[in-house]
């Protein structure tokens, strides 16, 4: 986020991760429907710093895996990008 807090998640954003209801309207039961995944902002300066470490270390090492694409993929990209 700001080098302050970050957002931790036990998802994968698979569609049936969130049970679809409201809070006000939930039943016993309905939870089991999906795969009950639960999230967390935690603020805090330390952690998110090491967070932010990680992420950019896996960026820098995953971008240095990267080669130019070829023609049929950069006409993907632009169409993504239009």
């Amino acid at each position: 986020r700001d080098s302050s807090a970050f957002w931790l998640s036990s998802g994968n954003w698979n569609v049936s991760n969130q049970p679809n209801l409201a809070a006000d309207k939930a039943q016993y039961g309905s939870l089991s429907n999906a795969d009950r995944d639960w999230h967390v902002v935690v603020m805090d300066e330390g952690l998110a710093k090491v967070f932010e470490a990680y992420i950019e270390h896996d960026h820098t090492v995953a971008s240095g895996a990267n080669g130019p694409l070829d023609k049929a993929h950069q006409a993907m990209v632009v169409k993504a990008n239009v």
